[in-house]
């Protein structure tokens, strides 16, 4: 098996807002595990509130690629139990890990992951559509230019939360775009 750690600077559509930073390019890191001619891929972002850099993450995934590289498995939790302690400084890159071997594993044995876990697309968990921080008038844009999410959460954190949940609220009476699920997200302490 082989190691290939991909580095990628992703720029985002708008810069994105949260209660203790903002950023327009997403640096993210793409694990490859190859296997003669199957590969399998895993993601993880930096995060710079856990410290989380693309230094820390490669570097903590080389000092563990001969581990990686020479373990011998037939599922992706036999992996773990191999090399999960060489990740306590970096969870987000065992993560990635840990994509990459159930990518790998789904394709060694001809099915889609979801399959072997013997789970079904209809009955999957919805995802969600995260407005940042912004002015208010922005972030209703955000709202109208973005339909057809069955969910939408909304940042906070900052002395306008009130201002921006009311907006929202006034906004198509509290249902906007029409018929979804709105949430409030709003540290703890903010």
């Amino acid at each position: 098996m082989k190691l290939t750690i991909h580095e990628f600077d992703l720029p985002l559509k708008h810069t994105f807002t949260i209660s203790r930073e903002s950023t327009s390019i997403q640096k993210t890191m793409i694990v490859e595990l190859a296997d003669g001619e199957l590969r399998g891929y895993g993601e993880a972002t930096t995060n710079p509130y856990y410290q989380q850099t693309m230094q820390a993450m490669s570097a903590c995934l080389l000092d563990a690629k001969d581990l990686i590289e020479n373990a011998s498995w037939n599922s992706p939790e036999e992996l773990w139990e191999q090399v999960a302690p060489r990740f306590a400084s970096s969870p987000f890159a065992l993560c990635a890990l840990d994509q990459a071997a159930h990518d790998l594993w789904g394709k060694r044995l001809g099915k889609p992951v979801f399959e072997l876990w013997g789970q079904s697309v209809d009955n999957i968990p919805v995802s969600n559509f995260t407005i940042g921080i912004d002015t208010i008038d922005v972030m209703l844009q955000k709202l109208g230019r973005n339909t057809g999410w069955p969910i939408y959460k909304i940042k906070l954190g900052t002395e306008h939360d009130l201002e921006i949940d009311s907006a929202i609220a006034r906004t198509n009476g509290g249902r906007f775009p029409r018929g979804c699920e709105l949430r409030l997200d709003r540290r703890p302490g903010d």
